[in-house]
């Protein structure tokens, strides 16, 4: 499965890079190696926890070797899908298949009462909408480096001005995001809930 998402997911990310000759192979795959473990580290908890009770109800499996067995079918059944469809070139999404693989199995192993269906109505409905929104930012953002950028006659002064705050503006929007969910993971849980009573207690103060 890790070899399907770096065959897939990753090539997806770095290709542009590679491809415009901003990054070298083998920096891409540095960079993707680093990232991509630090996602995980960082930010995988969520993911982790809709994947093991999220999408099924892990209650209505009594067995415990049950479960587990339906774990390891599923992560095959994504991982053989992701072979033939890379294989073929098909576009395919991991993340559709490991999920379509739970479901899957979670139906064979306790029916079709086991699927949580309203998660599963939320993660299709992602689906459609986050390739659309994320259309609509991306296209938003290219119109504005049109206008402060391209269309200025001194495009390298114009790129000195306004790409710093671009860059600043992700910085902030991907900093604040870890802050906001993950930022007690890195430290001490103590540490960061008394730093947050401290602050409130101040304001209230």
């Amino acid at each position: 499965m890790a070899l399907n998402i770096g065959a897939n997911d990753v090539a997806n990310n770095v290709g542009p890079a590679v491809g415009s000759k901003a990054l070298t192979l083998i920096g891409a795959r540095i960079i993707a190696g680093i990232f991509e473990a630090s996602g995980a580290l960082i930010a995988g908890g969520d993911v982790v926890s809709t994947i093991k009770k999220g999408i099924i109800n892990p209650q209505m499996i009594k067995d415990g070797s049950t479960f587990i067995w339906l774990m390891m079918t599923a992560l095959l059944a994504g991982t053989i899908w992701l072979n033939i469809a890379t294989a073929v070139g098909a576009p395919v999404s991991t993340t559709h298949s490991i999920v379509g693989g739970i479901m899957g199995a979670g139906i064979a192993a306790g029916g079709w009462g086991i699927v949580n269906w309203d998660k599963m109505v939320a993660i299709a409905s992602s689906w459609i909408i986050s390739p659309l929104l994320g259309g609509i930012i991306a296209a938003g953002f290219l119109y504005l480096i049109k206008q402060t950028i391209t269309y200025k006659n001194d495009k390298i002064a114009a790129a000195k001005r306004v790409v710093p705050i671009l860059i600043s503006t992700m910085v902030w929007t991907f900093s604040t995001y870890l802050e906001s969910r993950y930022f007690y993971r890195l430290g001490d849980k103590f540490c960061y809930r008394s730093s947050r009573l401290f602050y409130y207690k101040t304001l209230n103060f």
